[in-house]
């Protein structure tokens, strides 16, 4: 999913959860109800200024704007694994993963790196992007915010997620 549309499902999910009409929220922000419309089908972007005043006006912290609503990589693998019938310990024995750490990802507290995710995914025959998507969308996110929002040039986005990429061991 293209990263427009996320920003613009989640505003449009915090406005509605604060029951603010397009009209409202553009009032209040001082644009057209059809700009914000348009923002929340993902035709456009808000700029940095725009998501600024909205996220103002709407009390949130201008990242929740960005921020999507996907289940994590640690609930989607004890997800698959309860419906394969497979144990933490079967799944360690069988990737060479270490017990303790899939079941720190399965809570939140690890992260699994790509070849983890191979081997995973190898072993429960499963694509990959069913354990990875949260990585890729957080990238996105990034990439949308160095493009559109804060406007870097592609040799400085391409350094910033290189940069990034390696940090995660993706």
């Amino acid at each position: 999913m293209e990263v427009k549309l996320l920003v613009g499902e989640r505003l449009s999910k915090i406005r509605k959860e604060k029951k603010l009409t397009l009209r409202e929220l553009g009032n209040a922000v001082g644009v057209s109800a059809s700009h914000i419309g348009q923002i929340e089908k993902g035709v456009t972007n808000p700029s940095i200024d725009l998501l600024a005043r909205i996220a103002e006006f709407l009390k949130v912290h201008p990242c929740d704007l960005l921020q999507t609503t996907n289940i994590s990589m640690g609930e989607r693998l004890r997800s698959i694994r309860k419906e394969k019938g497979i144990d933490l310990e079967e799944l360690s024995e069988a990737t060479g993963i270490p017990y303790f750490k899939l079941g720190e990802v399965e809570i939140g507290n690890e992260r699994l790196t790509k070849d983890e995710c191979k081997k995973i995914s190898t072993y429960l025959g499963i694509d990959e992007s069913q354990l990875n998507f949260d990585i890729e969308v957080n990238l996105n996110h990034i990439r949308f915010i160095c493009e559109d929002i804060f406007q870097l040039d592609d040799d400085s986005i391409q350094l910033i997620m290189d940069y990034l990429t390696k940090k995660i061991n993706w």
